[in-house]
This record gives C-alpha cells, structure tokens and sequence, in this order.
C-alpha cells in the first residue's frame, strides 16, 4: 500500500517504542551479557545470548513475567543457586544506568514525531517494556528528554503492566485505542518486530514495518505481513501529509 495514503488516513498513531522509536535493543543484549559473566558464562557469545533469549520469550510470551523465566534459564544454564526472581533483580540493576545514558532516539524518530503533531496527530506508544524504563526515557535520560520529551507528545503510554499478554497478542494495541478513543481505520501503527506487527494486525491495524537490526531473521515475514515497510524514518517524512 502506497505511503502517502497510509500516512495521509491517520489521525491517531500508535509507536511500538523499544527497537522502533529508540535504538535500544543492544543495551538489553549488553546488560544480558554482563549478567551471564557474572554467572559464568563468559565464553557464551552476543549472539547466542540474542538467540537464547528471543527463543525464550516467545515460549513463555503468556506468561505473567517472561522475562523472570528468561533469568532462570541463564540460573539453569550457569548451575546458579539464586532464585529467578534474585537474577531478574540483578538484572534491573545492571539496566538502570545504561538506560540513562546509553539509549537515543533513533535516527529521524523525532522529525517524524514533530511532523505529526504539527498534522494534529494524536500518538500514543503500545510496548510492553516495564513503565519504570519507559520513565527512565521520558525523566531520566537527559539526551532523549532535550531532543524530543516523550510525555510532551505521547499522552498515552501502554506498558508490560497494563496487559496481561506480550505481543504477538493484540491486547496493547487494543487497550491503546480505547484510551485514544480511536477507531482502527483511522490509526495506523509503527513496529519493528513480526510479533509486533502480528498483533497490530490482528487488533485490525494498519502496520507500517521498520527495518532493525535485530529483527532481520524475521523481514521476509515482516515484509509480508506489513503493509508496508521502510529501511528508516527518514524514508517516511516526507510522505507526512501537510493539513
């Protein structure tokens, strides 16, 4: 479908944040890194650490923290004697000051962004990360905050703790019309991901798909499943209708 008139139907925008707004997807897999070090698994690559994990979440993306059961696999793996529930704690901790100072916009995010406020475009953002990092990104990281405020122009933000299923589930995106008040022929979404892009479009969304480097396994599915899919946001601005 042609960008002008996926663009130019929208009057609500709903952002996938974490890969699609941010380029903050190699924090987690460094934060992972260092935990598996700490547990002794130094010799376990990046990407291995990538593949381990993904595979995990998906397995357990119902369950009530996919993420605890992603820390007691490497507990497993690694014959640690500390509970999942220690792990995941210690994970946190070693998250918090790379997410204040490691994690930007990513590259013509905020011109996007701008341009569709300037259209009268209500946005609202659909992850299913935790608020206390989405905080950190609106309050915290003086970087993001002085180059785009998040809360200045996302005054809907749904995260991990407001919905009881992960992505490829429809149930963010659900949630986030209902407190836009917006009707799904009238929004359209920005992902990242397959699991992404599958729950926008079952929740009956038009999907627009980015390109990220960690989703590339997965861009043929992508590509098909999308209606449409763009190396960047540089690619999409000028397809920003002028009201």
């Amino acid at each position: 479908m042609q960008l002008d008139h996926l663009l130019g139907m929208a009057r609500y925008a709903v952002f996938d944040l974490d890969g699609t707004l941010i380029d903050s997807l190699k924090i987690w897999n460094d934060v992972d890194v260092a935990l598996a070090a700490e547990l002794g698994l130094d010799r376990i690559s990046p990407s291995m650490i990538y593949e381990l994990r993904e595979t995990t979440l998906k397995q357990f993306a119902h369950a009530e923290n996919p993420y605890v059961l992603w820390c007691k696999v490497l507990g497993e793996i690694s014959g640690s004697a500390k509970s999942p529930e220690a792990l995941h704690e210690r994970r946190y901790q070693l998250s918090r000051e790379a997410l204040k100072t490691s994690v930007h916009w990513r590259e013509g995010a905020p011109e996007f962004v701008r341009a569709l406020a300037a259209n009268g475009v209500q946005m609202a953002i659909a992850t299913t990360t935790r608020r206390a990092n989405v905080d950190i990104y609106a309050d915290t990281n003086r970087d993001m905050k002085a180059i785009l405020p998040l809360r200045d122009f996302f005054k809907v933000i749904v995260t991990r703790e407001d919905v009881a299923n992960l992505k490829p589930d429809p149930e963010a995106y659900q949630k986030a019309l209902f407190k836009l008040g917006a009707a799904p022929f009238e929004t359209i979404v920005f992902e990242d991901t397959l699991a992404g892009v599958e729950a926008a479009k079952a929740a009956g969304l038009q999907v627009i798909a980015l390109s990220e480097p960690h989703a590339l396994a997965d861009k043929e599915a992508i590509f098909a499943k999308a209606d449409a899919y763009v190396e960047g946001w540089d690619e999409l601005l000028p397809w920003v209708p002028k009201r």
